[in-house]
């Protein structure tokens, strides 16, 4: 297992929270979408497959949600452990956020299929 100082780690939750910020905005926007096309169109088959991304776009709002806490959660620890030794801390190599890579890499993984997949069917349909 890698370690990391305090630094980096800071560094990799400030990126990955404004990476979350930013899927949060266009899952936003692609839910709008839904909305309008769900408005325009009355063919049942159409108005299933909307709902069907209307839905997996909630969903993936809620991982974002999840993942934004875990890194509130290991960011505060950072934080306790820089207030209780700024010294020790600034000079500890922490364990590197392994399990956090691997969410993070699985919420990139599913949002960007699921992207693909809502797109091409705002092609094919609208």
């Amino acid at each position: 297992m890698n370690t990391l100082n305090v630094a980096s780690l800071h560094f990799e939750h400030t990126v990955w929270v404004k990476e979350l910020s930013f899927y949060k905005e266009q899952i936003k926007l692609y839910a709008d979408r839904v909305e309008e096309l769900t408005k325009k169109n009355n063919h049942q088959k159409i108005r299933e497959e909307l709902t069907q991304f209307k839905n997996q776009f909630i969903a993936q709002n809620e991982v974002i949600d999840t993942l934004n806490h875990k890194i509130k959660l290991q960011e505060e620890e950072l934080v306790a452990a820089e207030k209780e030794n700024p010294i020790k801390a600034s000079k500890t190599k922490f364990e590197d956020q392994e399990g956090m890579y691997s969410e993070m890499a699985k919420f990139h993984s599913i949002y960007n299929e699921l992207k693909v997949k809502f797109l091409r069917f705002c092609e094919e349909w609208m």
